[in-house]
C-alpha cells in the first residue's frame, strides 16, 4: 500500500512538471492520439485559435478544430477543403509544415509530426520574423548600392540585388 501510493504521487508530480512546462512553452503544441482526439494541449495553442475551455478539452476531436482554424484562415478555396486536407495529412501520417495567414494579419507556422499512436505538432506566431525578414529583403533588392549575399562554404552568389547587375552587367543567371 505504501508502495502504491508512493508511485501515486510520482505519477501526480510528474503530471505537474509536464503541465508546467506546457504552459511555460513560448510555442502552442498540442498532442492528439490515433482517433483523432486531443490527449493535451497547452495554453498559447488555445490561445492561437480561440479555443474555448471546453473545444481545448481532452477528448475533442481534430475535426472541430480544423473547422474553428478555417473560420480564421484566409484561403482561396472551401473552408471544407483545408479540413478535408489536413484530415487527410493526418490519415496518411505525413510530416509537414506550413503557415497559416489569419484574418487578423498574423502568421502561424504549423509543424505536424506523425509519433507511435498519434500525433504532435506545434503553432508558432511568424509574424514579425517574416515582416523583419520581408523589411530586409525590401532593403536588399531595392539599395542602390550593389550587394550580394555568398554562401561561405561554395563560394557561390546565393542572391544578388538589381544595383548589382546593373553596376557589373552580369545578367542574374551570370551572376
Amino acid at each position: 500500500a505504501e508502495v502504491e501510493l508512493g508511485r501515486q504521487r510520482d505519477v501526480a508530480e510528474q503530471s505537474l512538471r509536464l503541465k508546467v512546462a506546457l504552459e511555460n512553452m513560448s510555442h502552442g503544441i498540442c498532442m492528439f492520439d490515433g482517433d483523432q482526439r486531443l490527449i493535451v494541449c497547452n495554453q498559447k495553442y488555445a490561445d492561437v485559435y480561440g479555443l474555448s475551455k471546453e473545444q481545448a478539452r481532452a477528448g475533442t476531436h481534430i475535426k472541430s478544430i480544423l473547422e474553428r482554424q478555417s473560420a480564421l484562415i484566409v484561403m482561396n478555396g472551401d473552408p471544407g477543403d483545408y479540413v478535408t486536407g489536413r484530415l487527410a495529412d493526418i490519415a496518411a501520417k505525413k510530416t509537414y509544415q506550413l503557415t497559416n495567414k489569419f484574418r487578423d494579419g498574423r502568421l502561424i507556422s504549423v509543424t505536424h509530426k506523425p509519433m507511435a499512436g498519434g500525433w504532435v505538432s506545434t503553432h508558432v506566431d511568424v509574424t514579425e520574423q517574416t515582416a523583419r525578414e520581408e523589411s530586409f529583403r525590401l532593403l536588399f533588392d531595392s539599395s542602390p548600392v550593389p550587394m550580394w549575399v555568398i554562401d561561405r562554404e561554395s563560394l557561390r552568389f546565393m542572391a544578388v540585388n538589381d544595383a548589382a547587375i546593373v553596376r557589373y552587367g552580369y545578367s542574374r543567371e551570370q551572376v
